[in-house]
Order: structure tokens, then sequence, then C-alpha cells
């Protein structure tokens, strides 16, 4: 599976990213990916105004870890924003629409 992060860092983890660099946090990801059993696809900066970077991660993260993660992500107070998505391949959405079936009646 692939997870998709997009973040922006609040005024503390702006202070480090000007200290350290923005490479530092890849590199720090990408040994926190392997310990994971995952790899670390891609890290980059991000010329928004809503988000500072968006991750790419490839691995097979259980739900309730990654939902770990991101409290331990949170809890380190250098992040305004997180948000994190579970990718799906398009054949995968395919096999789900033939095989169950995803209409449901209208309210009222």
């Amino acid at each position: 599976m692939h997870y998709l992060a997009m973040g922006r860092y609040n005024a503390q983890g702006a202070a480090g990213i000007l200290k350290d660099g923005l490479t530092s946090r890849k590199e720090i990801l990408e040994a926190f990916a392997e310990r994971e059993g995952a790899k670390l696809v891609g890290f980059w900066g991000v010329e928004s105004a809503d988000v500072d970077f968006v991750i790419l991660v490839e691995g097979d993260t259980p739900p309730a870890l990654g939902a770990a993660n991101s409290f331990g992500q949170r809890s380190m107070g250098h992040l305004e924003t997180l948000h994190t998505y579970t990718l799906v391949d398009t054949e995968d959405v395919d096999a789900a629409l033939k095989a169950h079936d995803t209409v449901t009646s209208p309210p009222g």
C-alpha cells in the first residue's frame, strides 16, 4: 500500500527546519520507515500556503499503527496540521465496485 501525508509546521517546527534543513527530516523519516518495515518513496517541500511538505510511504502498516504514528508525530509539538491518506490502486477500486453494492438509498 501507499500512504500519503501532507502537513504544515508550526513556528517551532519551522524554526527547526531553518536550523537543520528539510533534508534532515527526510533522513529521519527514511530511518523511521525502515524500522517499521516500510519504505520512504519521497519527501518533498511544497510551495503552498496550505502545506509545507508531502510524504509518500510504501508498506503494509496496520491502521492502528498508522493512527499511533500520527499521534506520536503530533505529540512532539512541531506540526500545525498533519493529514494522512491511504492510497488505493484504481484496479482495486474497480474490483470493489463490482463485488459490492455501494449504492444506498437516499435519505427521506
